[in-house]
């Protein structure tokens, strides 16, 4: 599904991702941890084609992104949803607006956009705030469209980039609890994450990258190598 092979990616003279490889399964949920500036949220980039890298390849479904066409990224991001800390949503429209949106970009027909958007929305527990605008909504709401609107396509594969990073405890649960339900139905989930209790009690995979490298993947891991499952990936 996702193989990184020796990806290098630098900024002028700061390399983010050092000969990075790592393979993600279809149908995991990996977390991947590390302190701040260890080069999560460029790994995430990359995955969603917002970056190139340097130097590598990198294949999500077959196709290998650092030689991927930009008329074909287009068609890649409805494979591949993203959500954001800072949800990114669009202020001058309402939530159902929003996720409508994702979809309308592709050109969907209007009758299905109809039908899909009501059903994502009530997926995530919005049902009965699709005509609020998100400076009306609180934070945990504001997320939950955002990640509406990264599901709406039905993509194979769900990136979040600190998605509970301003977030309460319940909230910052009820977006992983979602996350987890989209797992449990297929779709690849990778989350990059500071957030060790909840890598702690989900028990996932953990992919751990430090000063750009990767220094850990256990199969059923914790947010740090003294809680850490034995039990390693093979790689």
């Amino acid at each position: 599904m996702i193989v990184l092979s020796h990806v290098t990616k630098k900024y002028g003279d700061i390399t983010a991702l050092k000969r990075f490889t790592v393979h993600i399964r279809k149908g995991d949920f990996a977390f991947v941890v590390g302190p701040s500036g260890a080069g999560k949220s460029t790994l995430i980039r990359l995955l969603h084609c917002q970056e190139r890298p340097t130097e590598g390849t990198i294949m999500v479904d077959g196709v290998n992104l650092a030689r991927m066409p930009r008329k074909q990224i287009p068609s890649l991001r409805r494979k591949v949803g993203v959500v954001f800390q800072d949800f990114k949503l669009l202020q001058g429209r309402t939530a159902y607006q929003n996720v409508s949106f994702a979809l309308e970009v592709t050109g969907a027909p209007g009758a299905y956009i109809k039908r899909r958007v009501p059903q994502v929305l009530n997926m995530v527990g919005l049902s009965d705030r699709a005509d609020i605008r998100p400076h009306k909504l609180s934070g945990g709401e504001q997320q939950r469209v955002a990640l509406a609107r990264a599901i709406v396509n039905s993509p194979s594969i769900v990136l979040a980039d600190e998605p509970t990073g301003n977030l309460d405890r319940d909230n910052a649960w009820h977006v992983m609890q979602i996350l987890e339900s989209l797992n449990k139905r297929g779709v690849t989930v990778v989350v990059a994450t500071h957030d060790w209790p909840i890598v702690d009690a989900m028990k996932k995979r953990v992919i751990e990258i430090e000063n750009g490298r990767l220094i850990r993947d256990d199969l059923e891991g914790g947010y740090s190598q003294d809680v850490a499952s034995s039990r390693a990936v093979s790689r």
